[in-house]
């Protein structure tokens, strides 16, 4: 593992540098983007997250109220290195609750259609199954075919039924097994 600033540089990929966030570097992207770039060391383009303060506001909390046994199971995001870009944002739900954790992530739009959501997504099944208590991935989608549907059949994941969400209505549930 490298450092880059202050937050510690988790996992690589093919393609991607991915962070897990401590409190300092949610603290940074709560402030915003130009000192979420000095903390990470990267380039935050605009308008890199359509999901905003919100999930970050979520996190601190998570990580102020979590052990530090669960602090890694909250936001993760992806840097492009060969140029140094965020592009996107991701990670879980939180620590896994009977050997099942739930993933998310999105890619920015002008990163889009060049595999990285599949990469991305395959680092947070990675980083799942690390964990000897995690039996099970799921993840949930719009309840049509799409984008995220592909990249989650792609590593493998299968659709196995609709549940309500309180902020999307119906959407679709997608595990993987170990």
């Amino acid at each position: 593992m490298t450092d880059r600033h202050t937050t510690a540089h988790f996992l690589s990929t093919t393609r991607l540098d991915i962070h897990r966030l401590d409190v300092a570097a949610v603290e940074a992207a709560l402030v915003g983007d130009i000192e979420l770039a000095r903390h990470l060391s990267c380039n935050v383009p605009a308008e890199w997250t359509v999901f905003g303060r919100e999930p970050f506001l979520w996190t601190l909390r998570q990580l102020q109220k979590s052990s530090p046994a669960e602090s890694g199971w909250f936001t993760h995001l992806p840097v492009l290195r060969e140029n140094g870009f965020l592009v996107g944002s991701g990670g879980f739900r939180g620590a896994p609750i009977d050997g099942v954790v739930e993933i998310g992530y999105e890619i920015s739009r002008p990163f889009r259609g060049r595999g990285l959501a599949k990469e991305f997504a395959a680092s947070l099944v990675d980083i799942a199954f690390s964990a000897v208590e995690v039996q099970k991935v799921c993840a949930h989608t719009l309840p049509t075919e799409n984008v995220s549907t592909a990249v989650l059949r792609s590593l493998g994941f299968t659709m196995t039924h609709e549940v309500h969400d309180n902020d999307e209505g119906i959407v679709w549930r997608w595990e993987l097994s170990r």
